[in-house]
């Protein structure tokens, strides 16, 4: 597992909550089957960049700034 996808599986999770919305309602949006959904938001594969555009368009953030609080994130941990 590469620890960039379990950062932005983390990010993704925090949006959608802060959005109200249910990762059903992100998944279906998206275009992707649930069971590829779920290693997605487990960190266990990589979101492609068509599927964090979409993403983002649901949260309501862009995904540049997706983006950005993974690289704080990496950059916080390297810190400590």
């Amino acid at each position: 597992m590469d620890p960039n996808d379990l950062v932005l599986a983390e990010v993704v999770k925090d949006a959608i909550n802060a959005a109200g919305i249910t990762q059903k309602e992100v998944w279906k949006h998206v275009g992707i089957a649930e069971t590829t959904w779920e290693r997605r938001i487990a960190g266990a594969k990589s979101f492609t960049m068509s599927e964090l555009f979409r993403i983002s368009e649901m949260v309501g953030v862009p995904s540049s700034e997706l983006v950005a609080k993974v690289e704080g994130s990496i950059k916080a941990q390297v810190v400590s």
